[in-house]
């Protein structure tokens, strides 16, 4: 009978704590839903809502305030420093360094110079950039491009103009072939677009030459 008193006992004291503790869990939910319900009150309230714009409305006049103040002073509106920004230059490899002291130059002059000196030292540096871009541009160029701009570049420093390259006899006389079919089409397109076509002298007969 001890043993059946007892557990009968225990299992009372566990039906009241659980008892106990489900009370204790249902004011605390009870206590949550009430704050919450409170909060949206709060904010729903028209007199509520009427404060925070009139919060909102002050703190905007105090800063036009202070920025008319701020400019009727002279003193402009203080803001963070900023470092100043960096400068960074990209050197090419095969560019020279010919056109970065054209710039250089060109950026610091002397005082005393006139408009037309600084014109024409502006034209001489001008034509050494388009040089300098030309000679980096000549990397892309194919060998018979490379070759016409050295000839051309040599004849304006005073050189004589190349000769002709001698070709065999068969190899001339075709070339000369298909040069005179191409101005046949040539003029026969321009005939039918309605172009004028420059008419070639005719040669005069050997006979008639020799009785001269």
């Amino acid at each position: 009978m001890k043993e059946d008193v007892n557990g009968d006992e225990i299992r009372e004291a566990l039906y009241k704590n659980l008892k106990a503790l489900d009370r204790k869990e249902v004011a605390l939910n009870d206590g949550e839903r009430t704050r919450v319900e409170k909060k949206k009150r709060k904010q729903t309230d028209p007199t509520n809502l009427q404060k925070a714009k009139k919060k909102k409305s002050s703190c905007e006049k105090s800063n036009q305030n202070i920025s008319k103040a701020c400019t009727n002073s002279g003193d402009p509106i203080r803001r963070p420093h900023r470092p100043p920004p960096k400068i960074i230059e990209f050197n090419e490899p095969g560019k020279s360094n010919k056109i970065r002291e054209s710039h250089r130059d060109s950026r610091q002059r002397p005082r005393g110079m006139t408009e037309n000196q600084s014109s024409d030292e502006d034209e001489s540096d001008f034509l050494s950039m388009a040089r300098d871009v030309k000679e980096f541009g000549m990397t892309g160029f194919i060998k018979k491009e490379r070759r016409k701009y050295e000839q051309q570049k040599a004849q304006s420093l005073g050189a004589k103009a190349p000769k002709g390259q001698k070709l065999p006899y068969k190899i001339l006389m075709s070339v000369n072939k298909v040069k005179l079919q191409r101005e046949k089409k040539k003029e026969t397109m321009d005939r039918a677009m309605g172009m004028a076509t420059k008419k070639k002298a005719k040669k005069k007969d050997k006979t008639n030459t020799s009785n001269k």
